[in-house]
């Protein structure tokens, strides 16, 4: 069985929430009988929140969280990982919110 986009999406939900969780991942591979695909699968979720955080960690002067930002970012996200439908980009988006909160990456 190959890795659909489906199937990362279904992964990526059970993944993350406010923020990732392995454990909940696992788990998840494990009971849709993926086991076989986890590596894949962890590695292109993995490349996901990279691509945030990195973008988030490098934005200039601290991320405004306008309107304009938010769409640039999900035009990023889209762009370098085309699967993402928009309840993982949801869960992307929550999980930046946090990240920029946590670790003070907001604008001032």
């Amino acid at each position: 069985m190959s890795v659909t986009p489906h199937i990362l999406n279904e992964s990526l939900r059970a993944y993350v929430h406010t923020f990732p969780n392995r454990d909940a991942l696992s788990q998840h591979i494990s009971a849709a009988a993926l086991t076989a695909q986890g590596d894949e699968i962890v590695a292109k979720l993995n490349a996901v929140l990279k691509t945030a955080e990195d973008h988030l960690y490098e934005y200039p002067d601290g991320v405004p969280w306008t309107e304009t930002f938010e769409r640039d970012y999900r035009a990023l996200l889209l762009k370098q990982h085309p699967w993402l439908d928009t309840e993982s980009l949801g869960r992307i988006h929550g999980f930046s919110g946090w990240l920029c909160w946590h670790e003070g990456l907001n604008a001032r």
